[in-house]
């Protein structure tokens, strides 16, 4: 299996930021061939899901993943709680390609590979609503031979069991 990184257009929303100049710049930049994706990367912080909501609600059509940073919920996070975690953003974004997300960087948040990312992937994997896997971060990664990313990745191209 071959190892490929994507290279996307992603908004990460700051809260003074306008949701309608982010949504124009992203369908003029995918009009003009510019980009092929765009991704919004919201976190669970009600003032920052405030404008990815806005932005998500005009201009969703338009916006290819969401990369939810599940890496910045607490460290104790278990299987059970990301899975609900996940139903909760889920519809928080209807009909969005929600992507699934853990940090390699020591001491981040979230659900880890030790702790059962990847079990809980399987769940989702098995209903039907596993899109991708964001891993945070490459620089982080490097250092293991992006063990995680091949792991994901042998993960997302298997057949559901």
């Amino acid at each position: 299996m071959e190892f490929h990184f994507i290279l996307s257009f992603a908004i990460d929303k700051i809260a003074d930021g306008s949701s309608s100049t982010d949504g124009r710049l992203v369908t003029t930049l995918k009009n003009q061939g510019v980009i092929s994706f765009a991704s919004i990367a919201p976190f669970d912080y009600d003032q920052v899901q405030m404008h990815y909501h806005a932005l998500w609600n005009k201009y969703g059509n338009i916006i290819d993943y969401v990369n939810f940073q599940f890496h910045a919920y607490d460290s104790s996070t278990m299987v059970c709680q990301f899975l609900s975690y996940f139903e909760k953003q889920s519809s928080n974004y209807p009909g969005g390609k929600l992507l699934v997300s853990f940090s390699t960087n020591s001491g981040s948040g979230g659900l880890s590979p030790a702790k059962g990312f990847f079990s809980a992937c399987r769940t989702l994997k098995k209903q039907g609503k596993l899109p991708g896997i964001f891993v945070w971060s490459a620089d982080d990664s490097m250092k293991y031979g992006f063990r995680y990313e091949r792991t994901s990745q042998l993960l997302l191209a298997s057949s559901p069991s």
